[in-house]
């Protein structure tokens, strides 16, 4: 089953317990490190996560900011995906 963190906050405490995929050189980015590990509770309806028989097996997070708006036209704002998570 898909659904958010918003429609089941019983799975959010325990978001972290399972492995990750992230590439090596993303454990070391610092803003990564201070921000990441917030954005499911701050964004609990635009996380996913997937279970199977009541186990979470796969999670999926975003966080919001405008890429097309005044001065954007689709870029990333200065600072990138660090500017995002700040």
């Amino acid at each position: 089953m898909i659904t958010t963190y918003a429609s089941r906050p019983e799975y959010v405490e325990n978001a972290w317990d399972m492995p990750d995929s992230w590439p090596e050189f993303m454990r070391y980015d610092d803003v990564a490190y201070a921000f990441f590990g917030q954005v499911i509770e701050a964004f609990p309806h635009l996380c996913v996560l997937a279970t199977l028989d009541g186990v979470q097996v796969a999670r999926g997070m975003a966080a919001p900011f405008a890429l097309h708006g005044p001065r954007r036209d689709g870029e990333l704002p200065v600072g990138g995906w660090d500017r995002v998570l700040t």
